[in-house]
């Protein structure tokens, strides 16, 4: 029993991450030019700090929280992966890639 609740604590502290990440990254994009190579990069290190601060969190905490470390990590790792994944998804269907001219010119 120890093992899920470890693992619900885990999936809660994980999807407060993704959450915190998407924060981040959403005052860093401009919604009006498509971003530059160097901007996601710096997107991408922006994230893994997070997740990697967020999993340093755990560990430092692990002798104090009740809950087998393993369990916590766990459901850190599947909730950041799970709702980042999400973002990006959510993120991808609401602003559709713009149109090349080839493109256009193929539909007349």
């Amino acid at each position: 029993m120890a093992f899920v609740l470890g693992l619900l604590c885990g999936f809660a502290w994980g999807a407060v991450t993704a959450w915190v990440n998407q924060w981040l990254l959403s005052q860093h994009q401009d919604d009006e030019e498509p971003p530059k190579p160097g901007e996601l990069l710096r997107e991408s290190r922006i994230r893994s700090a997070v997740d990697i601060g967020s999993l340093v969190v755990v560990i430092l905490l692990h002798r104090v929280l009740p809950f087998h470390l393993g369990s916590v990590l766990l459901g850190t790792a599947i909730a950041i992966g799970v709702f980042t994944i999400g973002a990006a998804w959510r993120a991808g269907k609401e602003k559709p890639a713009p149109r090349t001219e080839e493109e256009q010119e193929q539909d007349r």
